[in-house]
């Protein structure tokens, strides 16, 4: 079954299925492979596009907490040390939750490294 809403930024797909732990196996990889080819499909040429994000047993929302807690933790790391730190590469949707849990923190700053949709996000002292 699949279950729909829409927000102002985004369609919201969740996945509820006895076999729902295939997408969600690996990491994530077949959910995230899912989620680009539907992105790709709605928004093909499309100036309004919004956001599709497909959930399966939680596994979105989990790793959405899962990564604030990381970013907090490495502004933290940061902050102490006054040096920067390299994250591994991540695609665009974890690097955004990465950049927007950070966003109000005014001592440290976010920013992606690399090309490609696999990109290094750095978190770095703010400079004032």
């Amino acid at each position: 079954d699949i279950a729909a809403g829409e927000t102002e930024n985004a369609i919201e797909l969740e996945v509820r299925s006895d076999t729902g732990g295939i997408l969600t196996r690996e990491g994530g990889e077949a959910l995230e492979a899912l989620t680009y080819l539907v992105n790709r499909m709605t928004n093909k040429g499309a100036q309004d596009a919004k956001r599709v994000v497909i959930e399966a047993e939680g596994y979105r929302s989990d790793r959405v907490s899962s990564l604030e807690r990381l970013a907090l933790t490495m502004a933290e790391k940061v902050r102490t040390s006054g040096k920067p730190v390299t994250l591994d590469p991540m695609n665009s949707y974890d690097r955004r939750i990465i950049h927007v849990t950070l966003e109000s923190i005014t001592d440290v700053a976010t920013e992606s490294e690399g090309s490609g949709s696999l990109k290094r996000l750095v978190i770095r002292p703010a400079s004032h």
